[in-house]
């Protein structure tokens, strides 16, 4: 879904049954906003979206979740590790173990708000490692991480630097309109949908993630659903010390 058409769907829709929620992530959400009310209205519903003040997601876990809200969080690396943020420049050395404890306490924080649906972007790093080996598995064990707790995996090729650095909104062009259809089926899911990651994540277990995320690359594939507490091309979630939602 390109602007122009989540634009001519907001302006055909003549109403629906209201869908409240709260998006949060890290980085800016409003360009978001087109895009979700777009997704639901493709589903006959009213999107009420609230967002996060810009950069307050930390602050916002270490509150008490209001049961009466629908919380969908967007996560990235440095969600779990803020030393990894792009925007925040490369750190001079990094202790691995400090990260590895800030990680476990974010999703200590995470697993506090069971009802909350969770989607991860395996965003790539930067260099925070002279053993460049040492990156790619402190990065698979984020994803593990977020997978333990039930997030949902999205397509890594949907972070997009550039649009980062210039607007704070991790994703870019054409990928914020899927995410946001994501989103909404995390909010809103159909039962009829074969799913975003739902019968692939089947394929992924056999064959690893990587085939299951080319499933979703496919033109005209069906999404809905999540998988669950899997781990990242063969992360095992269990290290993490946190166990997958039932």
């Amino acid at each position: 879904m390109n602007f122009l058409e989540a634009r001519r769907l907001v302006n055909g829709f003549q109403g629906g049954e209201p869908l409240r929620f709260t998006f949060a992530l890290s980085g800016m959400a409003e360009p978001f906003a087109l895009y979700l009310r777009a997704a639901a209205a493709q589903r006959g519903r009213a999107a009420e979206v609230s967002f996060l003040p810009f950069n307050t997601l930390a602050q916002t876990l270490r509150a008490d979740a209001d049961p009466a809200v629908t919380e969908v969080f967007l996560l990235l690396p440095w969600d779990f590790a803020p030393e990894a943020d792009w925007r925040s420049g490369l750190p001079e050395s990094v202790d691995e173990e400090r990260l590895r404890l800030q990680a476990n306490e974010t999703a200590r924080l995470l697993a506090r708000r069971p009802a909350a649906r969770l989607l991860y972007l395996p965003a790539p790093l930067p260099p925070l490692f002279p053993n460049p080996a040492r990156g790619v598995a402190f990065g698979r064990w984020l994803g593990s991480l977020a997978l333990g707790l039930g997030a949902r995996l999205l397509p890594g090729d949907a972070f997009a630097l550039s649009s980062y650095f210039s607007s704070g909104c991790p994703v870019g062009g054409s990928w914020i309109g899927r995410v946001a259809d994501a989103v909404e089926e995390e909010v809103a899911p159909d039962p009829g949908d074969v799913g975003f990651l739902g019968a692939p994540a089947v394929v992924a277990e056999a064959e690893g993630l990587a085939h299951a995320v080319e499933e979703f690359r496919r033109p005209g594939r069906r999404r809905g659903g999540r998988a669950r507490g899997r781990g990242l091309h063969g992360a095992n979630p269990a290290e993490s010390g946190w166990q997958p939602r039932p």
